[in-house]
């Protein structure tokens, strides 16, 4: 099972791929939202099955292109 902090990492490399691809080459003010499953759910039969947490994690932020200031 990966960490959260594997997670959170492929989130921002995501999110960085993402504005290379539309030509940038720095992200900014980037936030992570998280999102918990619940792991209970109904089977067939109407009784409860336990499963395991299922953890969500995105990754927003402004892509930048930042240039060198001539001074």
């Amino acid at each position: 099972m990966e960490s959260l902090v594997t997670i959170r990492r492929k989130a921002l490399a995501e999110l960085k791929e993402a504005a290379y691809a539309l030509g940038c080459n720095a992200v900014i003010g980037v936030d992570f939202d998280y999102l918990t499953l619940d792991p209970e759910t109904v089977n067939a039969t109407g009784g409860t099955l336990y499963l395991p947490y299922v953890f969500g994690v995105t990754a927003n932020g402004n892509a930048v292109i930042i240039e060198k200031n001539g001074i």
